[in-house]
């Protein structure tokens, strides 16, 4: 193997280059084929008038490194029609290295292109020779310059291989998912983390909760049904007004009078606040009525000091609760 250069300037003659230096330079980057967009491309037609000839026109085509050029229409006379059966000729562009030559050449009865050593040839078109035709139409001529098989059109350069840029690129897109994924993962592994934690702290609140309500909820539920229940006897009033009057209930704690001073609660100096007590009235008639408190607000023997027409004051122990007749 040896490894040449091409061309530079011949000194006594060390520098000569035959056509096949050329040939193999224009090779490298010019593809077997047509020449695209020269003259008619090397069309075949059918002559005008019709008749048993052909006309390849205007064009030129590259073979191995060797170029035809054909600046005029050229003129292929067919061999006559079969008397008996019908036939498929060809055109092709031939390059001849012992004749030195690319030629158009018409092939009779032959569909075929040769390519060995010293021939080489891109078929232009296949002409289908009717039995007995007297002439040949478009209709009978297929063109095959796009057909690559056996010829194609010449291009810079032979097809560019981009498998390996394709695997480079592929590669880079599997990395980038990757990559993509294993994010994705380990945010999918946190947010996984979090919401157990949060679950965790959920079960022992909720536990916690369940714990307490299973512990107070009757003893509340009732309490809470003691104080809304104003259905227990407190006292009946004996008024006589006539009527029948709404009822407003108070109460507090450790009044004055009932505490000695000194022996209240902190903060409960002459009596707690005063609050409104839930009451229901049943009127036994229009001098008379029952006073109707929740349990946990009834009294067992209370003092009932009438202090107006209209006002009473229950004592016991240190519970105080007044009665007040509303007037209608």
């Amino acid at each position: 193997m040896a490894i040449t250069s091409f061309p530079f300037q011949s000194i006594t003659n060390d520098r000569q280059y035959s056509d096949l230096d050329f040939a193999n330079y224009f090779a490298q980057f010019l593809k077997n084929g047509v020449a695209v967009g020269v003259g008619t491309g090397l069309q075949v037609k059918p002559s005008t008038p019709v008749g048993m000839t052909v006309l390849v026109g205007t064009g030129g085509a590259l073979v191995n490194g060797r170029q035809l050029m054909n600046n005029s229409d050229y003129s292929i006379t067919l061999t006559a029609a079969s008397t008996t059966t019908a036939r498929v000729d060809s055109v092709v562009a031939q390059l001849n290295l012992p004749l030195r030559q690319v030629s158009l050449v018409y092939k009779e009865g032959v569909t075929t292109v040769q390519r060995d050593a010293n021939i080489y040839e891109l078929q232009l078109a296949t002409i289908t020779v009717p039995q007995n035709a007297a002439t040949i139409t478009a209709a009978n001529i297929t063109d095959k310059r796009a057909d690559t098989t056996v010829c194609g059109y010449s291009t810079p350069f032979t097809e560019v291989n981009l498998q390996s840029l394709q695997d480079q690129y592929q590669a880079m897109l599997d990395e980038a998912f990757t990559t993509v994924q294993t994010s994705m993962n380990a945010d999918a592994t946190t947010l996984d983390t979090l919401l157990t934690d949060q679950q965790t702290l959920f079960d022992t609140w909720f536990t916690g909760l369940q714990d307490t309500l299973t512990t107070n909820v009757e003893s509340n539920l009732q309490a809470q049904i003691d104080l809304l229940d104003a259905d227990t006897v407190l006292t009946t009033i004996t008024h006589n007004l006539n009527e029948y009057p709404h009822v407003r209930a108070l109460s507090w704690t450790h009044g004055i009078g009932l505490t000695g001073l000194g022996n209240e609660p902190l903060g409960l100096f002459g009596g707690s606040n005063v609050k409104t007590v839930p009451c229901s009235v049943e009127y036994l008639n229009k001098q008379s009525l029952k006073v109707n408190v929740s349990v946990g607000k009834t009294m067992v023997t209370p003092t009932v000091t009438k202090l107006n027409t209209r006002e009473w004051l229950l004592t016991e122990g240190t519970n105080s609760m007044q009665i007040t007749l509303m007037e209608v």
